[in-house]
């Protein structure tokens, strides 16, 4: 959310609840002279999360040949990649965390993983999910802003001067890709002081952390006029980490 776009690849957005555990089979794997039974599995921990909310994504892969530890597992968005991988543990399974740093757009996508490298289960796919990330409820400002805290957080709340650490995902609102986000940015977070002069982030941005408290998730439609003045609408989901004077 600094003065300047980044794009990345397009945003997923949809989940199983882990309470409805259900394995999912793959083709086999293959592996020199022996073939072992493969299945592939995803797990998500909310089938409908509203944008901004924290969603993990369980991928567990096992077969009659042992656990591949170490084997890359990547995430699927309808069979594209979403730039999203994770490393199987001596348990077989990884973990893909999907919150304010690394958000997901409003609407439906098909969740599906899928092994890429190492002996056992190279090639192993799950069956796709169907799963919804759903609209925020918003509160329009008098200067166009629109605002909405997806989790409530505690203490107090964040002023001018003060340096605020966030984590963040920004949109195309036209198209709800991603041009921005905090994950892809070392170490992953992103400090700045709150309505500086001159200003550090885009007005919208300062509008939209300006009292917010401590574990407190945002989400705010910023205007063009309060962004980058392009003529482009902006979604940015916010989660503030610390505060500090």
């Amino acid at each position: 959310m600094k003065k300047h776009n980044q794009q990345r690849r397009p945003s997923p957005a949809m989940f199983e609840p882990l309470e409805e555990r259900q394995f999912l089979s793959a083709s086999p794997a293959i592996k020199p002279a022996q073939t072992f039974s493969t299945t592939t599995a995803l797990y998500v921990s909310n089938r409908a999360a509203v944008l901004g909310q924290t969603v993990t994504i369980k991928g567990v892969v096992t077969s009659g040949g042992g656990i591949d530890k170490g084997a890359t597992v990547e995430l699927l968005d309808d069979d594209k990649d979403t730039g999203l991988t994770g490393t199987l543990n001596h348990l077989g399974y990884c973990v893909f965390t999907l919150d304010a740093g690394q958000a997901t757009y409003v609407g439906t996508n098909l969740w599906r993983i899928r092994v890429l490298t190492d002996g056992n289960f190279i090639g192993s796919k799950s069956r796709q999910l169907i799963a919804k990330t759903l609209a925020p409820s918003l509160t329009n400002e008098s200067d166009g802003l629109e605002l909405g805290t997806v989790t409530a957080g505690s203490g107090t709340a964040a002023t001018a001067g003060e340096t605020v650490t966030v984590t963040y995902t920004g949109f195309d609102a036209a198209n709800g890709s991603v041009f921005d986000d905090s994950a892809d940015h070392s170490p992953g977070t992103f400090s700045f002081v709150l309505d500086d002069s001159p200003e550090q982030v885009i007005p919208g941005f300062d509008q939209e952390v300006t009292g917010m408290k401590v574990g407190e998730t945002r989400v705010a439609v910023i205007p063009s006029a309060l962004g980058y003045n392009d003529g482009e609408t902006r979604v940015f989901v916010v989660h503030l980490v610390s505060i500090s004077a």
